[in-house]
């Protein structure tokens, strides 16, 4: 027997990848328990993990502590939904309180992409919709699977973080562009 087949994971197991942050008291330990706890789930196995990277904040609360982030790719028999409630499950358990959306948290575990598989309901959405945006997922995803495709948008990771680049560099010369013109205009 395989230490696949010992853990319920079958022939049939799916590839998932979660996205972790943490920004709030010993984000390294919060992490590393929060990977063990989910390494030691039944019908989870072959769990790897990226490297970690310190990111700054996003979104709305950027008046926040840095971040540790990452991702982690494993194989399970898990039904998306009932994967979803143990990553909130250990969420809480590792004390997780959802006051501020995009807020500084002990932990946080995105479900990223399920396969191949697309999910749009009103408790789950895969792939995770803003994981194009985000170096801090992109970048670890290329160490771990630098051309796995990203479904609804059928590129890489490789090719949606190049475009992504690409992007931000093309976004900030359009708007240093249109700053030169504006104050050329205004005399």
């Amino acid at each position: 027997m395989t230490t696949e087949e010992a853990r319920g994971v079958g022939a049939g197991a799916s590839t998932v990848f979660v996205g972790f942050g943490s920004n709030l008291g010993d984000s390294r330990a919060i992490v590393q328990n929060a990977l063990e706890r989910l390494a030691s789930t039944p019908q989870i196995s072959s769990l790897q993990s990226s490297s970690f990277y310190v990111t700054a904040p996003v979104g709305f609360s950027t008046n926040q502590p840095a971040y540790l982030n990452g991702v982690v790719r494993f194989r399970t028999n898990l039904p998306p939904h009932d994967l979803l409630d143990r990553l909130q499950q250990i969420e809480l358990e590792l004390g997780r309180e959802r006051k501020t959306f995009w807020g500084a948290r002990t932990i946080d575990l995105d479900l990223l992409l399920y396969d191949a598989a697309v999910i749009n309901d009103s408790r789950l959405i895969v792939p995770h919709p803003r994981m194009h945006w985000r170096l801090f997922v992109l970048d670890p995803m290329l160490e771990l699977a630098p051309d796995v495709v990203i479904p609804t948008l059928r590129l890489t990771i490789r090719e949606t973080r190049e475009l992504l680049l690409w992007n931000q560099r093309f976004h900030s010369q359009f708007v240093r562009a249109l700053n030169v013109c504006n104050a050329a205009t205004v005399t």
